[in-house]
């Protein structure tokens, strides 16, 4: 009787547990439209769920509340830890540098890794196609795990019609492309987060698509320690022809999202986006992560916003 109560028990508080992901997953998992607010709005209140699919949501939904048409439409994507600290800093920095819309894809590692990206590629494709002018003003900005989603995301989007070029672009930061987690075998269809280590080649990204790796490294991202012939940062891994740029090699794995974030916001974040002849990709792949020159890594301007926004990059690098 008592193993009878006992297994009865356990049954309920297992499908409560069940339960309570299931609701999570409806509730906090998909598209969000995030939005500016003042010193005493939190986190949670800048989101605005749309939905678990874009694709599914009518175009007058999704193109609701877009601000300068000249402006950037930034897409986020957080690693497989979740919104964690640099995601509590980075989404405040990005909303309220007024772009012409914030969306955050919120996901979880648990997900099938062919149903993540085909949610995202769906998503940026359904995006570019509702919103009027939104081709060559789309950027991804893809954290840790995130940018693993992204650059496979990469060869699955749809350009809208008459797509100009660059009308998509993906930035990954400090992503493991090369894999961190060990495999198992979970299964055929493992979840995300246990399949991290059998990641694929990465595909040719779509024609008009431009993708960026931004890279940390040691001392001061310890999630890029090579170890049982795992090699971070493997030049020949990611996507085919996407230049690999070195970051300060002193930011951590969560101040690079922050850092990259404080750039985009000021603005000069664009100098990463100019054009780049082969060699000049290559000179910046083997840079030593050292401020200005052939890293890529935008030198601070004398604009007045750039300085004080740039002011807190010693705190990161602590991270």
């Amino acid at each position: 009787m008592h193993r009878s109560l006992t297994g009865v028990l356990a049954v309920v508080l297992l499908s409560g547990c069940l339960h309570k992901m299931g609701a999570d997953r409806v509730e906090r998992h998909g598209w969000h439209r995030v939005h500016a607010g003042g010193e005493e709005t939190t986190y949670d209140e800048r989101f605005e769920r749309v939905g678990y699919r874009l694709e599914e949501v009518g175009c007058d939904e999704i193109a609701k509340g877009e601000g300068d048409p000249k402006k950037p439409i930034i897409v986020l994507l957080h690693g497989a830890g979740g919104e964690g600290v640099e995601m509590k800093k980075a989404v405040p920095l990005l909303a309220d540098s007024r772009p012409a819309m914030f969306w955050v894809l919120r996901w979880s590692p648990w997900d099938r890794r062919e149903a993540l990206v085909t949610q995202l590629a769906a998503g940026l494709s359904r995006l570019a196609e509702c919103v009027p002018g939104a081709p060559g003003r789309i950027v991804v900005l893809g954290h840790s795990a995130g940018g693993v989603l992204a650059s496979l995301a990469v060869g699955r989007v749809v350009p809208p019609r008459n797509a100009p070029d660059d009308w998509l672009t993906v930035v990954t930061i400090a992503a493991p492309l090369s894999g961190h987690v060990r495999g198992t075998d979970h299964g055929p269809e493992p979840a995300f987060i246990f399949d991290l280590a059998n990641t694929p080649d990465y595909p040719p990204a779509v024609p008009g698509v431009r993708v960026l790796h931004l890279r940390t490294s040691l001392p001061g991202d310890v999630q890029m320690t090579p170890f049982v012939g795992h090699v971070p940062n493997d030049v020949r891994v990611g996507v085919p022809g996407a230049p690999q740029i070195d970051l300060p090699e002193e930011l951590s794995h969560a101040g690079a999202l922050v850092y990259v974030s404080y750039l985009f916001a000021d603005g000069s974040f664009s100098s990463w986006l100019e054009p780049r002849r082969p060699d000049e990709a290559r000179q910046a792949t083997q840079s030593s992560g050292k401020s200005g020159g052939a890293t890529g890594i935008p030198k601070r301007s004398g604009r007045r916003g750039a300085r004080e926004s740039m002011r807190p990059m010693t705190d990161l690098l602590q991270w």
